[in-house]
């Protein structure tokens, strides 16, 4: 029988890490990659992360990251290697819910719990775990936990650098073209991933 989805959002967050542990939250091997929901514990290697990943003018500040994984913890994703009791985190994927068919400064900054589109705010991999695949796995995983934690999701919106388009449409990702958001000094690009039903 499949897990009922009722109750409190900690409730369904657990029942969704038992029903995702068996797909594909159990550990494979001490160095490949294990994907699971975030935890508070897990911030300051997230915010390491966040900070080594993107120019200043970038990256989310501790705080901004505390209020996703408090606000939408069912959108709060993080890859970790290694053996039980000592894993590390080397990757997470963080995002918040909006309304409208399109990203804008406003929907990358709030959470609209009704939101039906997903913004995609950071997916990082730490500089020594790159070219791996760990991204492309991450964001796959990503996509499977929306459609199961967030039923009234109907697209995942992200901006990227011209570079990294390849690298989410390889995830199944559509560029859109060049997003009006801005954010630092370099220029935008809007992909959009559409769910099915």
């Amino acid at each position: 029988a499949g897990i009922k989805r009722t109750g409190s959002l900690a409730n369904r967050l657990s029942h969704g890490a038992v029903r995702m542990a068996s797909e594909y939250y159990v550990p494979i091997a001490p160095d490949v990659p294990s994907f699971r929901p975030g935890a508070a514990e897990d911030l300051p290697q997230v915010c390491q992360l966040e900070t080594a990943s993107y120019p200043s003018d970038e990256a989310a500040s501790p705080a901004k990251l505390k209020y996703r994984l408090d606000n939408a913890p069912e959108l709060f994703l993080v890859a970790d290697v290694g053996g039980a009791g000592d894993r590390k985190i080397v990757g997470f994927a963080v995002g918040t819910l909006a309304q409208g068919d399109t990203l804008t400064e406003e929907s990358m900054d709030t959470h609209v719990p009704t939101g039906t589109s997903v913004c995609l705010h950071s997916v990082v991999v730490d500089l020594q775990h790159r070219r791996r695949g760990i991204a492309t796995r991450m964001l796959k995983a990503y996509v499977q936990v929306v459609k199961g934690m967030v039923p009234q999701a109907k697209q995942i919106l992200l901006i990227a650098k011209r570079h990294l388009i390849p690298l989410y449409e390889g995830a199944g990702f559509t560029l859109r073209g060049e997003s009006a958001v801005v954010h630092g000094q370099d220029t935008w690009y809007e992909l959009a991933l559409q769910l099915g039903t």
